[in-house]
C-alpha cells in the first residue's frame, strides 16, 4: 500500500487536495460507492465489495484517526500522549463525561463537540463545530463566559477585558486589557509533544500548553510585570549563556515598555485634565513638568505661561487664546533614532475677568507617565487595587445571588512551605481576632501533644494530637448581617503537628499547614451591591473555597488592575505610610507626624479625602505644595531649596549662615537617618553666653562696673545681637544693647566688654542679665551679681591717752546695725559668691 485510502503505488498517489473537498474525503472522486440525502450531506461511502461504511469513521471515537500515527495527514494529527501530562492545560478537561471509547476522546468533545460533553450528546458524524472549536481568545471560555465545564475563570489582564463594560454586563473588569490573545503569551510555555505541523498558536496552546513555567524566568514567577513590560530588561539567567533578557517583551505580545521615552498621550474625558489659573499659579503636570502662569492681558486675550522641570526653566511663551502650547522634546532611542516628543499640548480655551482677579483656562493633553520603577510592588501599587489594604479572604459559600466570604486571619501556605511554629509547652500562641493556641501538654515519652485553641479566652476546641496529624476546628456559624444560613461544621482552623522535640529542659511542638479564617462571615449580595466587589476582586467569578487578596497576587489573572490615573494622588500616606503593608519606599509619617514638619504646608486646601492631614507636608516637598492630581516626580526638595535658595513655607532663613551651606542636613537633622522625613530640631539652647565676668563684684556708688561675656551661636551660626537688662528681665529687643570687641557680627563666637556706671544705684545687691541672638531669635537670660556697697563711715579719731578715754578692745567689738550688715556681705563676697 502507499497513501491511504487504497492508492498504489505512492508515485501515483493523490494529492490531499485532489481528495479533499471543505475538510471533507471526497469519496466519490477517489472511486468510493457513495449515497446521499435528499440535502446532498453524505450517508454512506464504501470501498467496492465491502461493507464498511467510512462515512460512519468521523464520528465520536477522535482519537483513533487524529492520534500521532492515525489515518489523516500530518496537519490534523495531535499528539495525544502530550496532553495526558498531569501539567498540561487541558488535562483535566471534561474529565467526568460518561464514555465507552477512548476517555481521551472527553477533551475532544469539550472543544469540538456539542453539548454537554458525553458521548452520548456527540454525534455520530461530525460536529457542526469540529472545525471552529472553542476560543478562549474569542471569549468563548475562561473569561467573558464561562462553559458548562466549569473552567477556572479570568477576569483581568486578558484581551478585550474591558469588553465587560459594555452595556447589559453589570460586573465590569477594571479595564485593563492585553495587545495579543491568550495564545500571545502562553505559547511560551508549553508540553513537549511530537506534533509537527500546528495549524495556529492557538491550536499549540490549548493541545500542549502548560500550567506552570510560564514565564522562563528563575521560581516561575507569574506575577512579575518588570518581566514582559521592559523591553530594554537585561539580565542574564543562563549561567553565562546569555540567553534572556534584550526586547524580551517582543515574545510577550509587544508589551508596552513604561519606561520608553517615546509615549502617546493620555487623552481624557472631559475637564479631567483642565486648569484655572490666576495669576502666579502653578500646574502641576504628568512627569515632574511645571506649568506657571505669569501674566494675563488686562485687556487682550493673550497669557504669558513658563514651563520648567526640576527647577529649570525650559520655555518661556505668550499663548493666544484658542490657540495651543506645545512642548516638544528631543529624543534619542535604543538604536539612535533621534525625534521629537510632544510631551505638552494645552489649549488657552478662555479668559476671565472679574473683581477677584483674572484667571485663564487651560485644557489638553500630555503624555503618559514615563515610569522609573523597577519593581514589581511597585506597579502593584499604582495598578491593583487592594494592594494597600493588604487583606486576604475566602469564599465560604455562594447561595443565588449571595455571597459568603471571610477574612483569612493565618495561611501559612501562602507564605510558602517552609512556614512552621515551634511552641514550648504552656506557652501561648495570639494567632489574632480574638484566637490563642497553646501546647497543654507534651508527651514526654510518645509523640503525641495535646492543643488547645480558645477564643477571647474560652476555649472552643481541645485535643490530643500524634505527629503527623491534623488538628482542626470546626462548628456551625451564621453570617453576621444574614441569619438566612447556617453553616453546618465549617471549618475555621486547622495545624498539622509536625514534630515534637524533647530535652531535659525543654519540650517542644512544632506547626505546620496552619490556617485561620474568622468566623465572622459577611455576605455581598449581587442585586443589593452597585459594585460587587471586595478590595477590587469581582467576587462573581471566584469560586468557593478559593483565596484571593492579600499583597501579592498569584497571577495576573486574578488581579483587580487599572491603569493608575483614577488613583488618588494627593493621598501619599496611603501607600507611602509604614502602616500600608506595602513593599514600596514607606516612611514613619502618620506616627512621627514628621517631627518638625508636623505643620508644614498644613494650610493648604483639599477637594479629595485623604488618609491624615500630614499628606499636606508631603505636597510641600514632593510637589509645589497644593493638591495633586498627577503622582508627583520622583525627585523631592532639598532642605536647601527651602531655606537658602528660596524662603518657603515659613522655613527658617539659613541663606546668610555657614550652617545653610552644610551638606548632608539629613545626618543631623533627621531621626530616621539615613531617612530624611522626620525631622528633628536640635535645640542646644543657642545662642547661650559661655562665659561672664563682673569686675569689682562690690562697688561703691559712682564706681564703673566692667562686665565681660562671651557668647556662642549654634553650629556653624552667627551671633546677630546681644543685650543687658540690670535688675529685672525685659522683653526681648528692649535691652541695652552691646557691639562685639572686635566691632562686627560676624563669628559664632563674640566677645563683648560693657561698663556699668553706678551712680545713683542703691546699695544691695544688683543683677545683670545678659543674651544673644542668632537667626533672629534671642537666646536664654544668663545672670550674674554685683553689689553696691554702703557710704563708708567717717574715720575715728584716735584720742589721746591723757585724756582718760578708755580704748575699746577689737576683739570685744559688738557689730550692729546697718554697717554691720554691709561689713558681712563685704565679707561673703571676699569668699567669692558670685550668682549667674
Amino acid at each position: 500500500m502507499g497513501l491511504f485510502h487504497g492508492v498504489s503505488p505512492k508515485e501515483y498517489a493523490l494529492t490531499c487536495n485532489d481528495c479533499h473537498k471543505d475538510h471533507k474525503l471526497d469519496y466519490g472522486a477517489l472511486g468510493y460507492d457513495v449515497e446521499k440525502d435528499a440535502s446532498g450531506d453524505l450517508i454512506s461511502a464504501t470501498k467496492p465489495g465491502s461493507t464498511v461504511n467510512l462515512a460512519t469513521l468521523s464520528g465520536k471515537d477522535c482519537v483513533s484517526c487524529h492520534d500521532i500515527g492515525g489515518i489523516l495527514p500530518g496537519k490534523l494529527q495531535i499528539d495525544v500522549q502530550a496532553m495526558n501530562r498531569s501539567g498540561a492545560i487541558h488535562y483535566n478537561l471534561n474529565r467526568g463525561a460518561e464514555d465507552e471509547l477512548d476517555p481521551d476522546n472527553v477533551r475532544c468533545w469539550a472543544c469540538h463537540g456539542e453539548g454537554n460533553g458525553s458521548e452520548a450528546a456527540q454525534p455520530s458524524n461530525h460536529s457542526t463545530n469540529y472545525d471552529n472549536p472553542r476560543n478562549c481568545s474569542a471569549g468563548d471560555c475562561h473569561n467573558l463566559n464561562q462553559s458548562i465545564f466549569m473552567e477556572p475563570m479570568v477576569y483581568e489582564h486578558f484581551m478585550y477585558a474591558d469588553v465587560l463594560d459594555n452595556e447589559g454586563n453589570v460586573l465590569p473588569t477594571a479595564n485593563i486589557s492585553t495587545r495579543v490573545g491568550c495564545d500571545g503569551c502562553h505559547k511560551n510555555s508549553v508540553m513537549e509533544n511530537r506534533d509537527t505541523l500546528i495549524p495556529s498558536d492557538i491550536s499549540l496552546v490549548s493541545h500542549y500548553g502548560s500550567t506552570d513555567e510560564l514565564m522562563a524566568y528563575p521560581d516561575s514567577v507569574m506575577t512579575d510585570c518588570v518581566y514582559c513590560h521592559e523591553e530594554h530588561y537585561k539580565e542574564d539567567w543562563g549561567n553565562g549563556s546569555e540567553t534572556w533578557g534584550d526586547e524580551i517583551a517582543e515574545d510577550w505580545g509587544d508589551a508596552i515598555d513604561p519606561m520608553e521615552q517615546e509615549k502617546d498621550m493620555i487623552e481624557d474625558e472631559g475637564d479631567e485634565y483642565s486648569k484655572t489659573m490666576f495669576m502666579g499659579d502653578r500646574w502641576e503636570l504628568r512627569n515632574g513638568y511645571i506649568l506657571k502662569l505669569t501674566a494675563v492681558d488686562l485687556e487682550g486675550d493673550n497669557a504669558h505661561v513658563q514651563l520648567s522641570r526640576g527647577g529649570e526653566l525650559l520655555d518661556d511663551q505668550i499663548v493666544h487664546i484658542n490657540s495651543s502650547y506645545e512642548y516638544e522634546r528631543e529624543v534619542t532611542d535604543d538604536d539612535g533614532k533621534t525625534f521629537n516628543q510632544t510631551d505638552i499640548l494645552l489649549n488657552l480655551t478662555g479668559i476671565m475677568r472679574s473683581a477677584g482677579g483674572v484667571v485663564a483656562i487651560f485644557e489638553g493633553q500630555t503624555i503618559k507617565r514615563i515610569h522609573k520603577e523597577t519593581r514589581n510592588s511597585a506597579c502593584y501599587a499604582c495598578h491593583m487595587e487592594g494592594y494597600a489594604r493588604n487583606n486576604r479572604y475566602t469564599i465560604v459559600d455562594r447561595i443565588g445571588d449571595k455571597t459568603y466570604y471571610t477574612k483569612m486571619l493565618v495561611d501559612f501556605d501562602y507564605y510558602g512551605d517552609n512556614m512552621s511554629k515551634t511552641l514550648q509547652a504552656d506557652e501561648e500562641w495570639d494567632i489574632g481576632d480574638g484566637f490563642t493556641l497553646t501546647a497543654k501538654q507534651i508527651d514526654v515519652d510518645g509523640d503525641l501533644a495535646r492543643i488547645e485553641l480558645a477564643r477571647d479566652g474560652v476555649a472552643v476546641e481541645d485535643d490530643v494530637v500524634h505527629t503527623g496529624e491534623m488538628f482542626y476546628y470546626e462548628d456551625d456559624f451564621r453570617a453576621i448581617n444574614d441569619y438566612s444560613h447556617t453553616f453546618h461544621d465549617l471549618r475555621i482552623f486547622r495545624a498539622n503537628l509536625s514534630g515534637v522535640f524533647r530535652s531535659a529542659d525543654t519540650n517542644l511542638m512544632v506547626l505546620r499547614d496552619v490556617r485561620l479564617i474568622s468566623p465572622d462571615i459577611s455576605v455581598l449580595d449581587a442585586e443589593d451591591a452597585d459594585d460587587f466587589r471586595l478590595d477590587g476582586y469581582n467576587l462573581s467569578w471566584i469560586r468557593v473555597g478559593e483565596d484571593f487578596g492579600g499583597r501579592e497576587p498569584f497571577t495576573l489573572h486574578t488581579a483587580p488592575l487599572h491603569n493608575g490615573r483614577d488613583a488618588n494622588f494627593a493621598d501619599c500616606v496611603h501607600c507611602h505610610d509604614l502602616s500600608s503593608g506595602m513593599d514600596i519606599k514607606r516612611v514613619d509619617a502618620v506616627a512621627s507626624r514628621l517631627g518638625a514638619h508636623a505643620g508644614l504646608n498644613c494650610n493648604a486646601s483639599s477637594d479629595t479625602v485623604l488618609s491624615d492631614p500630614i499628606d499636606k507636608a508631603c505636597w510641600a516637598c514632593h510637589g509645589i505644595g497644593t493638591e495633586p492630581d498627577v503622582h508627583p516626580d520622583k525627585k523631592p526638595k532639598e532642605c536647601v531649596d527651602c531655606h537658602v535658595s528660596e524662603i518657603l513655607y515659613g522655613a527658617t532663613d539659613l541663606s546668610d549662615e555657614a550652617h545653610g551651606q552644610a551638606e548632608d542636613c539629613s545626618r543631623c537633622h533627621a531621626a530616621d537617618y539615613p531617612g530624611s522625613h522626620v525631622i528633628t530640631v536640635l535645640k542646644p539652647n543657642k545662642p547661650s553666653i559661655a562665659e561672664m565676668n563682673v569686675v569689682p563684684e562690690v562697688a561703691r556708688s559712682g564706681q564703673l562696673v566692667n562686665v565681660s561675656a562671651t557668647a556662642m551661636a549654634g553650629w556653624n551660626m552667627r551671633v546677630m545681637a546681644m543685650e543687658y537688662f540690670i535688675g529685672e528681665e525685659g522683653p526681648s529687643g528692649t535691652g541695652t544693647a552691646v557691639v562685639p570687641i572686635d566691632g562686627a557680627f560676624d563669628e559664632q563666637t563674640e566677645e563683648f566688654e560693657f561698663t556699668i556706671n553706678t551712680t545713683g544705684i542703691e546699695p544691695g545687691d544688683h543683677a545683670i542679665y545678659v543674651h544673644a541672638m542668632e537667626r533672629g531669635r534671642w537666646g536664654q537670660m544668663a545672670k550674674t551679681v554685683f553689689a553696691i556697697g554702703l557710704p563708708e563711715p567717717a574715720t575715728a579719731v584716735k584720742p589721746e591717752r591723757d585724756r582718760g578715754v578708755p580704748m575699746m578692745d577689737a576683739a570685744t567689738a559688738i557689730i550692729i546695725g546697718p554697717i554691720g550688715a554691709w561689713l558681712l556681705l563685704t565679707l561673703r563676697r571676699k569668699r567669692g559668691s558670685l550668682k549667674r
